[in-house]
């Protein structure tokens, strides 16, 4: 830890927090608020979607950057580049401002109604478990972080006292999260491996896991096409296909 502070460069502060917070992310989290708000013609509702927004961007900040305390020594490895072990900003500033920003996100669901916050706990209790315990365990962590990521639109359901109309953009969610963390594995395979990190991957090899990709794109890709088939307007179909389905034909873009 002192030599983590010797050698900590206070650079682009503001820059290097964004990149902890993984801000691309965060700005997706808040963006399945106001979809969500769509979906259920609460665009009106500015209360919640502004209290929601911010509970969803706290602890999906906290989340990431939690997480890069616990990868520290993996990130000098596999990604020098981030904040972490460029030494832009301090662990234990990072640690202490992730369960500032657990705190916060809790705190703020609250004021929503008891489902949202029930939720809310949930998912911050996952992804600190998930850092800990999970991240190294074969499938088991890329169905937490997916189920964790699938959560957001339930959370942002029972914000608006409409929790199961969500359900299958949460179901679609995790499904493609789920894929993507193991395409990601995939390609951190051999750094995996040198640190001993057991995922899937590293444990069953490159040609098991790209079949199991391989199952899981076709089974969200066909369970895309539900909205449709329960609805039979046009424009699920389109966006299925232009959101999942698509995606699914160049996997290892993402």
């Amino acid at each position: 830890m002192s030599k983590c502070l010797q050698q900590f460069k206070p650079m682009k502060p503001i820059a290097s927090f964004l990149q902890l917070f993984r801000w691309g992310n965060v700005l997706l989290g808040c963006l399945a608020v106001v979809v969500s708000a769509y979906i259920l013609g609460e665009l009106d509702n500015w209360r919640v979607i502004i209290v929601a927004t911010i509970a969803v961007a706290s602890i999906i900040a906290a989340s990431n950057a939690f997480n890069d305390v616990i990868d520290y020594e993996i990130d000098k490895i596999q990604r020098p580049g981030r904040p972490l072990p460029q030494h832009q900003v301090r662990i234990e500033t990072a640690y202490y401002g992730a369960i500032a920003l657990f705190g916060l996100g809790i705190a703020v669901s609250a004021f929503i109604n008891w489902q949202a916050w029930t939720i809310a706990t949930c998912i911050a209790t996952l992804s600190i478990v998930y850092s800990l315990y999970l991240k190294g365990t074969p499938a088991i962590g890329n169905v937490t972080i997916a189920a964790i990521i699938g959560m957001t639109f339930l959370f942002s359901g029972s914000a608006f006292g409409e929790l199961w109309r969500l359900a299958v953009p949460a179901y679609l969610t995790f499904g493609l999260t789920t894929v993507r963390e193991f395409v990601k594995d995939m390609a951190d395979v051999e750094g995996d491996r040198a640190l001993n990190v057991r995922t899937f991957p590293a444990k069953f090899g490159l040609e098991t896991a790209e079949r199991f990709a391989i199952v899981l794109m076709g089974t969200i890709a066909v369970g895309s096409l539900l909205p449709y088939w329960l609805t039979a307007k046009p424009a699920y179909l389109t966006l299925s296909i232009v959101g999942v389905d698509f995606p699914f034909c160049v996997p290892y873009s993402f």
